[in-house]
């Protein structure tokens, strides 16, 4: 804590120590107060050589976060061209992945497909090789009733018309030529004759 004393007195903090039980207080110590809370925050006045010296170390901070934002932005660029890299190859291979799973579906739907269509190709000659046989065994036992049908209608006929006894040939009389080198022809017969 400080110590007061008689009169303002600086101390090392540029602080004045007052001793408030001291009746008079000397002009020259409100002047300094006053002096002090007007000057309070303001800096003081710069010399050319500081202005120049703080404008280069001005230039100096922009152009190093001009540069730190450069550096920054093509980070960034960077980063999103990398992003973007691999998004675009997170999507080619899930692309390729839904091209080759489109491709095994449409085999396998495919495969199915000739699958069903042979069966049902097998299924029609199935049913075309039973109603060919069906057809081949019906015109057989058609065929058999109709033999055993005509041979009953042959015994019946014959039941019913015996059959005439056959007459005995006639005997054939050929006369014989005088001269049997000469051959002789029977007369065509013609039809507009």
């Amino acid at each position: 804590m400080p110590s007061f004393t008689s009169g303002p007195e600086r101390t090392a903090g540029s602080k004045m120590a007052f001793d408030y039980d001291q009746p008079n207080v000397p002009e020259s110590a409100i002047a300094d107060v006053v002096a002090d809370i007007q000057s309070s925050g303001k800096l003081p006045e710069l010399s050319p050589e500081e202005r120049e010296q703080r404008w280069q170390e001005k230039q100096r901070y922009l152009a190093e976060c001009a540069a730190r934002e450069e550096q920054q932005r093509q980070e960034s660029r960077r980063k999103q061209a990398e992003a973007a890299a691999e998004a675009q190859r997170l999507a080619d291979a899930e692309r390729r992945e839904w091209h080759q799973n489109y491709i095994k579906e449409s085999k396998a739907r495919l495969a199915r497909q000739n699958q069903e269509w042979e069966m049902a190709n097998l299924k029609s000659q199935v049913a075309q090789s039973r109603a060919w046989q069906q057809n081949v065994e019906a015109a057989h036992a058609n065929a058999i009733r109709q033999q055993v049908r005509n041979a009953l209608l042959c015994e019946l006929h014959e039941l019913v018309n015996p059959p005439q006894p056959t007459p005995e040939p006639e005997p054939v009389v050929v006369e014989r030529e005088e001269d049997p080198t000469k051959l002789s022809y029977p007369k065509p017969h013609r039809w507009f004759e």
